[in-house]
C-alpha cells in the first residue's frame, strides 16, 4: 500500500481545495472557471496485448473513482483523478507457464488502484450558471496503477504471482457535462487506458472505460 500514498495525499489536499475556492472566481468571459470536484462510476472492457495473446478475449469488469479540476485558461485546465478499476482478460482455452494445456475457460482479473494526471479541454468558464448548459471535453494524460487484487480462475493460485504490482497507462478520451442545477452537472465519458509498461513478460493491458458520474 506504500504506493498509495502520494495519490492517496494529493487526492485529500485537492478535494478541500476545489470546495474552498469553486465560488471565489467570477464568472465573467476572461477569468478561469470554478474548481470543480466530481465522481464516477462505470464499466471496463480489457484485454491483453503482445506476444501470445491472441487467444485471449476481452474481460468486463467495474469503475468508481473521484476527482478535482483546477482550470488553467477558460478552456484548459487539469484534472486529478483516483479510481479503483477491474482489468484483465479471459480465454476459452489456455495454457500453464510450463506448456500444459488447460481444459476450459481460464478468467484473469486484475483489480487496480489508479491515479491520473489529466489535461482537460473544455473546462466550464462559469459553471453552468449560463445558457451553455452541454459541455464537451476532451482527456488526456498519464495514469498509474498499483494492483491491489488479482484473481486467477481455472489457472491456479500460482499464476497470481507471476503479475507486476504497478501498471503506467497512456489515458486519452472525451464526453460531456450537462448542467442540472447551479454549479452542478451530469458528465458522461468515453476513456482509453493505453497500456505502456508490461503487467507479465511482454503482456499489456488496454482497457476502455464508459463513465457516468456527477460535477459538483
Amino acid at each position: 500500500m506504500k504506493h498509495l500514498r502520494l495519490p492517496l495525499l494529493a487526492l485529500l489536499i485537492a478535494f478541500p481545495t476545489a470546495q474552498g475556492f469553486s465560488n471565489e472566481i467570477p464568472g465573467d468571459s476572461t477569468t478561469p472557471g470554478p474548481v470543480t470536484r466530481g465522481f464516477y462510476f462505470g464499466a471496463t472492457s480489457s484485454h491483453f496485448t503482445g506476444e501470445d495473446c491472441t487467444l485471449w478475449n476481452s474481460r468486463y469488469g467495474g469503475d468508481v473513482g473521484m476527482y478535482a479540476n483546477f482550470p488553467l485558461t477558460r478552456l484548459l485546465g487539469l484534472q486529478l483523478d483516483l479510481g479503483y478499476l477491474s482489468k484483465g482478460a479471459q480465454i476459452e482455452e489456455a495454457f500453464y507457464p510450463d506448456g500444459t494445456k488447460l481444459r476450459g475457460r481460464a478468467d484473469v482479473r486484475l483489480d487496480y488502484v489508479q491515479f491520473a494526471v489529466l489535461v482537460r479541454l473544455g473546462q466550464p468558464r462559469s459553471g453552468f450558471r449560463d445558457e451553455y448548459n452541454f459541455r464537451p471535453k476532451l482527456l488526456g494524460g498519464f495514469a498509474l496503477g498499483t494492483r491491489v487484487k488479482t484473481r486467477t480462475h481455472g489457472l491456479g493460485e500460482e499464476f497470481e504471482h507471476f503479475f507486476h504490482d504497478t501498471e503506467l497507462s497512456l489515458v486519452f478520451g472525451g464526453g460531456f457535462d450537462h448542467g442540472i442545477r447551479g454549479d452542478r452537472a451530469v458528465t458522461l465519458e468515453f476513456r482509453f487506458d493505453l497500456g505502456l509498461s508490461n503487467v507479465y513478460t511482454d503482456w499489456k493491458n488496454n482497457t476502455g472505460r464508459f463513465l457516468v458520474g456527477m460535477t459538483f
